[in-house]
């Protein structure tokens, strides 16, 4: 690419989107110079959305290519128009849309972009039935528009069907053209199949679809017998070596660590790739297991990369985003080669042992002890994205918590905004001065430690605070929060993490508004909260869950 670069500089905008979406400070690019040309163009202004937090320049490239492109919308086709508007759908840009649509002659109902927007704009309006009927006509039209598969596969739990409602959809449909005409569901396109059996409980099922993943059948034809895609990997000792891919986020590679301990008591050598942040934890943690720090590349989180580590190439875009040419040698030296989420299918067809409780993690931090329950609470991610915005609270959500007596309620969300922060003054939720959330893993997990009980979503906090033994409650006022963890909402206990569970009444009606289920899931932590006050323990045990039947 810096080869290209040297030869076409800012003439070729493939060139410089493919550049800068690898690197976004690749030295000597000067975004100020490119052609005006090239501002309207669509994979510009992604490529200046998607960049825009990293610096002034690129805010300044993205707000100019948006003013191109409602310029462009006026006197675009149809077929222009509709690119234009998917585009936006695609950017979470739905007052752009709005704004376009409205100020501009009826779209003809072949375009059918509007009609997603229209769905979105009513899932957000809790309007669940106008939405899935939107989403529809989409899919009946074009069974390949995954904007309109994804918001009817989130849309139909809340319009009183089920969690895999969306495969009956796929059986009529099929996939358009990326299922080259075909009805019926198909496990290697998509993720509605893998992601209905996961939030109906099939676990085993669930992960096995994910085998096509076209980077995991790369390596098992690389690697052949040593590499294990969704396989029960043999704990026998015919593997002496073994090599654990880090594969997803952050929170995930916490929850998967605690398959650990067991491994490194079954193989002679064990070397797995993780996230840089947690390298100190987790090999504080298991002093007997080697931990390769890989910085991940991935759209809308990675900023800049400050490790010289050579990626991986030859391969594909996927691996080389999550292993380096270090990562390659040692993997050709071992035994067998296997990634995180296989650990887990692992575990749910009993090959690897899961233990509900105690932490896994640990800095050795005694609690101490106080007259108050000592409570964490989080209420988003930092990666806020229209599809996942739905499985986020917002902070003024905990306020019937903050009315209880004798509690203490801190705040551990990462990358917190000055309105959320002006509320927790306001209503004396406390907040945690000198430690970076986001970055400072070393310095979280001891405050994560040291609480009595941590309330919130499923994020890197709850996934810490669960790994050092601490006692979490999940709240599930979404279809999503609520069923992946519950086996389909048969279990109280999280079947995922440790020490963990699900917060929400048996009777929760998905399709009602999602203030109502948050609501109803508050209340019944509060009422949770207040028995844990009058017991005859004021304090949680640190080494099993709450006592609450599974």
């Amino acid at each position: 690419m810096e080869r290209l670069y040297r030869y076409h500089g800012l003439q070729n905008p493939t060139v410089l989107v493919a550049l800068l979406n690898f690197d976004p400070e690749w030295p000597g690019v000067n975004l100020s110079d490119l052609p005006e040309r090239f501002l309207d163009r669509l994979d510009i202004l992604q490529l200046a959305h998607d960049q825009k937090e990293i610096n002034q320049h690129f805010q300044i490239l993205y707000e100019n290519s948006l003013n191109k492109i409602r310029e462009l919308y006026h006197d675009a086709n149809i077929y222009k128009k509709d690119q234009i508007l998917t585009r936006l759908l695609r950017l979470d840009l739905l007052d752009e849309i709005q704004g376009l649509i409205s100020s501009h002659l009826q779209l003809p109902n072949t375009v059918l972009s509007q009609f997603s927007a229209e769905g979105l704009n009513c899932f957000v309006a809790n309007n669940f039935l106008s939405a899935r009927d939107h989403f529809k006509r989409v899919i009946e039209e074009d069974p390949s528009d995954s904007i309109a598969a994804q918001g009817l596969r989130l849309t139909l739990p809340r319009a009183g069907g089920k969690m895999d409602s969306i495969l009956e959809v796929r059986n009529k449909h099929g996939y358009g053209i990326t299922g080259a005409g075909r009805t019926g569901v198909n496990a290697s396109i998509g993720s509605d199949k893998t992601i209905s059996l996961l939030m109906s409980g099939q676990y085993k099922s669930g992960l096995y679809s994910k085998r096509h993943a076209a980077h995991w059948q790369l390596l098992k034809r690389i690697y052949g017998d040593r590499f294990y895609n969704y396989e029960q990997i043999p704990t026998d000792g015919s593997i002496k070596n073994l090599f654990i891919i880090g594969d997803e986020g952050v929170g995930d590679e916490v929850r998967t660590a605690q398959f650990y301990s067991y491994l490194s008591k079954t193989f002679e050598r064990i070397t797995i790739s993780c996230d840089p942040r947690l390298t100190n934890i987790f090999q504080y943690s298991f002093p007997n297991i080697t931990f390769i720090p890989v910085e991940r590349y991935r759209k809308g989180l990675t900023k800049n990369s400050s490790s010289s580590d050579p990626r991986i190439s030859g391969l594909n875009q996927k691996l080389s985003q999550i292993l380096t040419n270090e990562c390659k040698d040692l993997m050709d030296q071992a035994d067998g080669i296997t990634f995180g989420q296989n650990l887990f299918f692992n575990r749910f067809i009993g090959n690897i042992p899961f233990n509900k409780q105690g932490g896994y993690l640990s800095q050795n931090i005694k609690r101490q002890s106080t007259a108050k329950l000592k409570i964490g609470i989080l209420w988003r991610s930092h990666f806020v994205t229209m599809w996942r915005k739905f499985m986020y609270l917002k902070v003024e959500d905990f306020l019937p918590i903050t009315k209880l007596e004798n509690i203490e309620i801190w705040s551990m969300q990462h990358c917190i905004e000055e309105d959320e922060l002006e509320f927790c003054h306001k209503n004396n939720i406390k907040i945690v001065e000198g430690i970076d959330f986001f970055n400072d893993f070393d310095g979280m997990s001891p405050i994560l430690e040291g609480l009595d009980l941590m309330i919130g979503i499923s994020s890197l906090p709850m996934e810490l605070a669960a790994a050092a033994g601490t006692p979490v409650w999940m709240l599930g006022f979404s279809p999503e929060n609520y069923f992946l963890r519950t086996a389909g909402g048969n279990k109280e206990a999280d079947q995922l993490s440790t020490n963990s569970t699900i917060i929400a009444p048996q009777w929760i009606d998905f399709s009602a508004p999602t203030t109502d289920c948050i609501s109803l899931v508050m209340q019944e932590a509060c009422k949770k909260l207040s028995k844990l006050q009058t017991s005859s323990s004021q304090h949680l045990q640190k080494t099993a869950p709450i006592a609450l039947q599974c």
